[in-house]
C-alpha cells in the first residue's frame, strides 16, 4: 500500500509541474 501510494505520490507531484510549467509559460505569452 505505501508503495504504491508513493508511487502515486511522484506521479501528482510530475503533472502538477507540468500544469505550473504549462500555466507559466501560457502567461509569459500573454506578456
Amino acid at each position: 500500500m505505501k508503495r504504491i501510494f508513493r508511487k502515486n505520490q511522484i506521479i501528482i507531484t510530475v503533472l502538477a509541474v507540468m500544469i505550473a510549467v504549462a500555466g507559466y509559460l501560457n502567461y509569459s505569452g500573454r506578456l
